[in-house]
């Protein structure tokens, strides 16, 4: 039975859908990429999340529809719940409604969504294989080049942190003798993924065969100095339809110690002072977006776009910005963050996580931090508390959750 409140009442709605698995499916090319099961769990679990950048009138795409009790809970900390409908029922919805228009919104585009939403009157629904660079490495990489010719900030980092693209294991290996650790990158890879830090001067066994695989696949390598990372960082932006660039802001973030995206900190000045000048982050936000506004991206992408950035100490322990790791054509756990803020008490603080219990006790976990930190609510938001971005029960592993203090 479709759940169908009297929310969708325009001529356009919009359908959001999480397939964080992008990036993999474009690397793939085919429209029938399938990604492996552990990341299909991770997709079904957290496909709810999208309702953190929905309005009440739009619809999320879930396997799984949450129950009432995880609507109910949402409402009573201030959060609003859009309609959420498995891709099943939002077929047979737009095949109801022949003249709605859909304002198809995935977290990121791909063949693979193209082709499983493309009954969607939608005129963003398909993919143009010319998107495929801008998520390359290489389109960043170029990106930040351009940018730095024109650099004014002194606090920002020169020549020296632009990535070298490489095809073989003999250049590897030569950037090694001549300068060590390095990360080398995939083209296509997300969340910290898809990277190998090489700290020694010589490639081991694993390390081949990891570098051979990509190259196979994906035809060359990104390759960085590893540099001493004091913060993670992301820079916000948005490419509206008449290809203005508008700034959001950024935000920090954190990772485990292998690099991969573990969460945000929400209202992250109230708690700690930045690592460096916010008006330098200002400074450099506002340059991104100029360069930004002359780049391929802004001639082919429309949407939400992140870019990733690193606080570091140089050689000479000063500290530093890296002002663009890689870029985001797509939506970002870091605008994720800022829908978050926007909508938890101003004075407040925590963090915004993505978590994984592979022992099926996430259910155990969100119940006793709910009861240990119970959400507090002042002047009509959050203010304290646990708040469960996504619902839960003995099946789930992913989770996502809010947590103020």
């Amino acid at each position: 039975m479709v759940f169908l409140p009297q929310k969708v009442t325009t001529n356009t709605v919009s359908v959001f859908h999480f397939n964080p698995t992008c990036e993999i499916a474009i690397a793939n090319g085919s429209p029938y990429y399938v990604p492996p099961n552990l990341l299909q769990k991770f997709e079904a679990d957290l496909a709810p999340l999208m309702f953190v950048v929905a309005k009440e009138s739009d619809i999320v795409i879930c396997e799984t529809i949450p129950g009432s009790g995880f609507v109910d809970q949402l409402r009573k900390t201030g959060l609003s719940a859009p309609t959420f409908m498995t891709k099943a029922e939002v077929q047979q919805y737009a095949s109801d409604h022949p003249k709605m228009l859909f304002d198809f919104k995935p977290w990121g585009k791909s063949p693979v969504a193209a082709h499983l939403f493309k009954f969607l009157n939608s005129d963003l629904n398909g993919w143009d294989e010319k998107q495929k660079g801008l998520f390359e490495r290489k389109a960043s990489a170029t990106f930040l080049s351009e940018f730095l010719k024109g650099n004014t900030i002194a606090e920002i980092g020169g020549t020296e942190i632009v990535p070298q693209i490489v095809t073989t294991e003999l250049e590897i290996e030569e950037l090694l003798i001549k300068k060590r650790p390095i990360v080398v990158k995939a083209p296509l890879s997300s969340s910290g993924r898809g990277l190998l830090v090489l700290r020694k001067d010589k490639l081991n066994e694993a390390n081949r065969q990891w570098i051979k695989g990509v190259l196979e696949q994906q035809g060359y390598l990104s390759a960085e100095p590893w540099l001493n990372k004091q913060a993670d960082l992301s820079f916000q932006f948005e490419i509206r339809q008449n290809g203005d660039v508008f700034y959001l802001g950024s935000s920090f973030f954190s990772c485990n110690s292998n690099g991969q995206y573990t969460g945000h900190f929400l209202n992250f000045s109230n708690d700690k002072k930045p690592p460096i000048s916010t008006n330098i982050l200002e400074e450099a936000g506002s340059k991104l977006g100029e360069e930004l506004a002359k780049s391929a991206f802004c001639e082919s992408h429309r949407g939400i776009l992140g870019i990733d950035a690193i606080v570091y100490l140089d050689e000479n322990h000063q500290l530093k910005l890296h002002p663009c790791l890689e870029i985001n054509p797509r939506f970002t756990m870091g605008y994720f963050s800022q829908m978050i803020e926007q909508r938890i008490h101003q004075d407040a603080h925590g963090v915004f996580k993505i978590v994984f219990h592979p022992k099926g006790d996430y259910n155990e976990f969100a119940e006793n931090r709910a009861k240990k930190n119970p959400p507090l609510l002042a002047d009509g938001y959050v203010k304290k508390g646990f708040i469960a971005l996504t619902p839960y029960n003995s099946e789930t592993r992913f989770g996502a959750f809010a947590e103020l203090f």
